[in-house]
């Protein structure tokens, strides 16, 4: 079944489909809006917390798309894989294009290792698995190669499930805690035959910086959010620690601070400025590319 006109979306995310409040209002949850009758109403439709609101399908939403929202804050791209599976297999819902956030893939990497990593990644579990892998001495080039191999094998199970349910659909992909390398996408799609995957931005924050400053900037490496950087020791293999370093894991925000910029107040996620500019974009490509003549 081929889908023309997308109309129904099913977006796969983490906590990347959220905008989130600063730390003040999280934690002493004094907002009056959060406690006035007048706003419960939109308070319920739109999943709003005093932590977090599901900004990036609310947004589609404005522009009249339908979605269905499978993000799950802290969770990993291969647990995203599973949960399109479980959907397709599940759900007689018409869907007429996926769009997938992409996360930090060192999670995938985790996750692999360690099922119990696979969501829910909250706290210190870097520090916990990285003990458990023996993180601290990997080579580089090891480092790189899961990487590459857990992203395509996602790519991979992706298509699959879709063929399994004979649906040629768009999948839109973003780069947002973790940046889409393109080569892999082009891997998946020869090795599967299936040509409607499609990299609308290899990296949100990398194609805000440019639509809001009009400089362009370097790109993120795809683990560069990753904070496994914060637990590095002086047993480590020093390559390894001179790579990280490289490749921006523990300076992104000092080498760069056009980055930090796009994610203030919450530091960790695009802030509204970011997501509206993205979500403008993303429609425009949607329009252009796949709207029905």
């Amino acid at each position: 079944m081929t889908n023309p006109q997308i109309e129904n979306i099913l977006l796969l995310s983490d906590s990347w489909a959220w905008g989130w409040y600063p730390n003040h209002i999280a934690e002493t949850q004094e907002w009056g809006f959060f406690h006035s009758n007048r706003y419960l109403e939109i308070i319920n439709r739109i999943n709003c917390t005093p932590q977090s609101f599901p900004i990036v399908e609310m947004l589609l939403n404005f522009y009249g798309y339908n979605v269905k929202n499978l993000g799950d804050p802290g969770s990993s791209n291969v647990y995203q894989a599973e949960l399109l599976e479980k959907y397709l297999d599940d759900s007689k819902a018409d869907i007429d294009a996926i769009v997938m956030i992409q996360t930090d893939p060192l999670r995938d990497v985790f996750t692999n290792f360690k099922e119990e990593f696979n969501t829910g990644t909250d706290g210190e579990w870097e520090n916990d698995i990285i003990h458990l892998v023996d993180f601290g001495q990997w080579t580089p080039n090891y480092l790189e190669s899961l990487v590459e191999h857990t992203i395509l094998q996602v790519y991979q199970r992706m298509i699959a499930s879709l063929q399994k349910h004979s649906l040629d659909i768009p999948v839109i992909l973003m780069g947002g805690c973790g940046t889409v390398q393109r080569h892999i996408v082009d891997k998946a799609k020869t090795q599967s035959g299936y040509t409607n995957m499609h990299v609308m931005c290899e990296n949100i924050l990398v194609e805000v910086a440019y639509v809001l400053t009009g400089k362009p900037t370097v790109m993120l490496h795809p683990c560069a959010m990753n904070r496994i950087s914060q637990y590095c020791r002086d047993d480590w293999n020093r390559d390894l620690v001179n790579y990280l370093y490289e490749i921006g894991f523990a300076t992104m925000n000092k080498d760069y601070p056009i980055f930090f910029q796009m994610a203030v107040p919450d530091t960790q996620h695009p802030n509204a400025a970011s997501w509206i500019a993205m979500i403008e974009l993303l429609v425009r490509y949607i329009e252009k590319n796949f709207s029905q003549e």
